[in-house]
């Protein structure tokens, strides 16, 4: 078995046809490239059960040549891609793989995932590939891979533009460092599903789904520097499972996934900051704060086209309001088209690219480290539950000092409320993992509640910002999105009762931390 670790990019043709005529530069040596066809043949049960538990089980033709492979499960959920990877060439007229030529305790995992069905052809791929060895400076080597092509699913075909990093010689810290070169010649995206999954779900007929963020577990053992570590990965990695959801099938909850990965990591660099800071840290700050807002106006018409025009097209008050009603929902749904396309072209243009890359580097090296003082060092080896403690402390005391007249605070201040809230309960999903689950459980459940029950105010906010750009585009604009504003309001009043009733439960919860 070899061990593949690569990092995976896409761009477009002419993207692609730059990084082919690429020469050596400074720090980097190219050989010369080779190229071939490949035709790559998958294969699982009917219900992709193999593909479904992180396999990819395939047959390469080269030639005469059939090459059986089978890629392992991933072992992280980051940018790169590293997984087991067993190869075996089948004799001559051979077609279809045979697990025998596996290690006993692969084979048997197969076996039994395919107890319900053959194993039979699935997909294929037939790709033009260009393979050339990238050199650095202090002895890495990675071979760069240049396919173009498509995979193909009975009638349905999907056209690979990617390329591959292979990390043949030297450190994870070197694909990033190559990756980064790479974006300043060419616009890339990171690309996270192998051809595999692209393939699995273009015969399934899907579309790539969102991914809520799986529960962050810290260890009590953990030091400071760990728990940042894993946080930031966390964070991370879901922002990039939801990107592909985001870009190829416009699914609005991957939008919303994405920005709630970029609100999390920002709260993860203001926790930490108290400790970790610098000029790197105060960067990724701006660039997930932009990315965000980028992002974020999308997410904001989907919302209101989906949730407040739909509710306004079951009636108007007046009937006079009908016409200008359905007139503002078309024009609302275009604008929402056009800010589907920018945040598309901001989520694979460049910048976006390069700060994830960027992150990514940073933590490979844990490039905090850089320049740090020996206090500081000091307190990153520092256990982190009592960091822990005090970080949920602060977040805490912010939201009652605004809270301390919660029955006389106006509209705006109540919306500011309601931010400090989520911020509070991204700084407790950070640290719950340090504490036992029963005394979590209920605070946890208390603070998710409060802070959905004042979703009508952040829905308030958006479609008054909305209405607002809208009606400056024409005067018939203006009454119907009066109507709406005047519906939120009333929403809003109602449920701030009910968040009155809730604030009184969850404060009288004991603080888990303590």
């Amino acid at each position: 078995m070899d061990r593949e670790i690569e990092l995976k990019l896409e761009g477009d043709a002419a993207a692609l046809a730059r990084l082919a005529r690429l020469r050596s530069r400074a720090g980097l040596t190219r050989t010369k490239a080779s190229a071939k066809t490949l035709r790559s043949v998958y294969f699982d049960t009917d219900d992709f059960a193999l593909m479904a538990h992180g396999f990819a089980l395939r047959v390469r033709h080269a030639g005469r040549t059939r090459i059986q492979t089978l890629k392992t499960p991933r072992r992280n959920g980051g940018p790169l891609s590293d997984r087991g990877e067993w190869e075996h060439v089948l004799a001559t007229g051979k077609d279809r793989p045979d697990i025998n030529h596996l290690p006993p305790a692969l084979r048997s995992q197969l076996v039994r995932l395919a107890a319900a069905g053959d194993i039979e052809p699935r997909f294929e791929s037939v790709i033009r590939r260009s393979t050339s060895s990238l050199y650095t400076d202090d002895g890495g080597e990675i071979e760069l891979v240049i396919d173009q092509g498509a995979i193909e699913a009975g009638d349905r075909a999907l056209p690979v533009h990617e390329i591959e990093l292979e990390l043949k010689r030297g450190t994870r810290a070197d694909l990033y460092r190559v990756a980064l070169q790479l974006s300043d010649i060419a616009p890339l995206r990171i690309a996270i599903r192998s051809k595999s999954e692209r393939g699995r779900a273009l015969a399934r007929g899907e579309n790539a789904a969102s991914t809520r963020a799986p529960a962050l577990h810290i260890t009590p053992g953990a030091t400071l520097e760990d728990a940042y570590a894993i946080v930031l990965n966390h964070c991370l990695a879901h922002l990039l499972a939801n990107q592909a959801a985001a870009l190829d099938a416009s699914a609005p909850d991957a939008l919303h996934q994405m920005r709630v990965a970029l609100r999390r990591l920002r709260s993860a660099l203001l926790v930490f900051g108290r400790v970790i800071e610098g000029e790197t840290e105060e960067d990724f700050m701006r660039e997930a704060k932009w990315l965000t807002r980028a992002i974020g106006q999308a997410r904001d018409y989907d919302v209101f086209v989906s949730g407040t025009m739909a509710a306004a097209s079951e009636g108007a008050e007046d009937e006079k309001l009908d016409r200008p009603m359905q007139a503002l929902a078309r024009f609302a749904a275009k604008r929402r088209d056009e800010a589907w396309a920018e945040a598309r072209a901001v989520m694979a243009g460049p910048r976006a690219t390069r700060f994830i890359l960027r992150l990514a580097l940073y933590l490979e090296t844990r490039g905090w480290r850089t320049d740090a003082t020996p206090s500081r060092l000091a307190a990153l080896e520092k256990p982190v539950a009592k960091f822990a403690a005090d970080a949920l402390d602060r977040r805490l005391k912010s939201v009652t000092k605004l809270a301390r007249d919660i029955d006389g605070l106006e509209v705006s201040d109540r919306h500011e409320l309601r931010k400090r809230l989520k911020k509070f309960r991204y700084t407790a999903s950070f640290f719950t993992g340090l504490y036992a689950a029963e005394v979590t459980k209920s605070y946890l459940r208390r603070l998710i509640d409060l802070q959905n029950v004042f979703g009508s105010l952040n829905d308030l906010e958006t479609a008054r910002t909305i209405v607002n750009e809208l009606s400056g585009h024409g005067r018939r604009f203006v009454a119907p999105g009066a109507l709406l504003l005047r519906r939120y309001e009333a929403q809003a009043v109602q449920d701030w009762h009910a968040a009155l009733n809730m604030w009184s439960a969850f404060r009288s919860e004991p603080l888990f931390w303590r």
